[in-house]
């Protein structure tokens, strides 16, 4: 599952478009972790190895902010979430080790929301609260309002995993 490249810039349509798919057929309706999780393994690699490479493209630099960029970055966080949570249901036994890194991707995943706060992003972080609280009760998901540069850097400094 390879999302088109065209000018450097990833098709987000597409990508959309194969995350819902993924979703709708392996997560909502059949629950079929293995493929969820190879479908998602793809997109969430390319998503930020995409994002990886512009970094290296602007010299180190990170992108203006512009709608294309708000899009890329919804796009990534639902990705790199439902990653997590396939990644969370394939495994068996969840180890400390393994408990942090999905804790750390569920986290990731709220940080790099543009304008969190907002009225359309409410459902998609009650879910990602929900998915943290399973892992550690305890937890609560930071609200804030991420700033574009700040959802960049998070993004940045994010390691596959």
């Amino acid at each position: 599952m390879k999302i088109q490249e065209t000018n450097d810039m990833l098709n987000l349509v597409e990508l959309q478009e194969a995350l819902d798919s993924t979703v709708f057929e392996h997560i909502d309706t059949a629950q079929n972790w293995e493929k969820a999780l190879a479908n998602l393994t793809a997109l969430h690699r390319q998503v930020t190895d995409f994002f990886q490479e512009t970094i290296h493209r602007y010299d180190g630099e990170l992108p203006s902010s512009n709608p294309y960029w708000i899009l890329f970055l919804n796009s990534a966080a639902k990705v790199i979430y439902f990653y997590h949570f396939v990644k969370q249901h394939e495994t068996a036994e969840i180890d400390e080790e393994t408990k942090a890194q999905l804790l750390r991707g569920y986290i990731t995943a709220s940080r790099i929301l543009p304008f969190n706060l907002s009225e359309d992003n409410e459902e998609f972080l009650a879910e990602i609260e929900n998915s943290i609280q399973q892992l550690d009760p305890a937890m609560k998901l930071e609200h804030a309002t991420n700033t574009l540069p700040e959802c960049f850097e998070t993004l940045h400094t994010y390691k596959f995993g």
